[in-house]
């Protein structure tokens, strides 16, 4: 079976790729499983050769590529579709933006597509209280919309400080959030995005701005890993250098800005 997941919506889709893979293994803990990234040309013959191989011990298989988009849809379809109906294989695709024509085989029957747009502002309350339940939060309108107001777009934000929030009482107030302390935060998101511009000289008037107003940069590395136009392998090299104390988060993003 091949579950295809595509939008621009990166935050949504990565967490419905991770509860699949996590179901899977879950109902399958011996399963054998690898991944693959659209970044490397031979990915499709390679997820095409993991899947098809015959374990020993292992007879169900479950493959992630990510980055399809960067891939000859046409050779994807041609290479991988064959293996929709198999249910012994599973294959999660992510897909970033709207797919173009040459995979739209995987919209459609018997491949198991998911879409991710964006949301609108209108919906943002939404998603905060139906993402509060999940985390075993009950939270009040007025909590709900001064976290909206804050973080705008920025889901993963939102979900970092629900996250935080539910290590507290679980019933989540206005004035919970505002101890949570973004007060400047209308300052603080625009500064947050000049990180990503291609002027090194905004970048780093950007980064010195953070540093002067005291911000988190763990907080800051955090949300910028998980945002849209990041390298989520520069992001991770990083990580494994501060987990190992060979790298603190200050010098880290310094490096990661120039």
């Amino acid at each position: 079976m091949i579950f295809f997941l595509y939008g621009k919506d990166s935050f949504r889709r990565g967490r419905r790729k991770k509860a699949i893979f996590a179901e899977i293994v879950k109902k399958y803990p011996k399963i054998n499983y690898s991944f693959f990234s659209g970044e490397n040309e031979d990915s499709i013959i390679k997820t095409k050769e993991f899947l098809a191989a015959q374990g020993l011990f292992f007879e169900k298989r479950i493959g992630v590529l990510d980055e399809a988009e960067k891939l000859d849809g046409k050779k994807l379809v041609k290479e991988l579709l064959p293996i929709a109906e198999n249910k012994d294989i599973a294959l999660i695709v992510a897909y970033d933006g709207k797919p173009t024509k040459d995979f739209t085989p995987f919209l459609k029957a018997p491949v198991r597509p998911e879409e991710f747009r964006e949301l609108t502002p209108a919906e943002f309350p939404k998603f905060i209280s139906t993402t509060s339940k999940e985390l075993g939060l009950k939270i009040e309108p007025a909590a709900i919309t001064k976290l909206a107001k804050s973080y705008g777009t920025n889901l993963w934000g939102i979900y970092t400080e629900l996250q935080k929030l539910s290590a507290g009482s679980g019933n989540v107030k206005a004035k919970d959030v505002e101890a949570l302390g973004f007060e400047n935060v209308s300052e603080y998101w625009p500064t947050l995005n000049a990180l990503q511009s291609p002027a090194l000289s905004t970048r780093l008037w950007a980064l010195e701005m953070l540093f002067l107003q005291g911000e988190s940069t763990v907080k800051t590395f955090s949300i910028l890993a998980g945002s849209r136009g990041s390298d989520p392998k520069l992001f991770a090299k990083h990580d494994i250098l501060i987990k190992s104390g060979k790298l603190d988060f200050d010098v880290a993003m310094i490096d990661l800005v120039l």
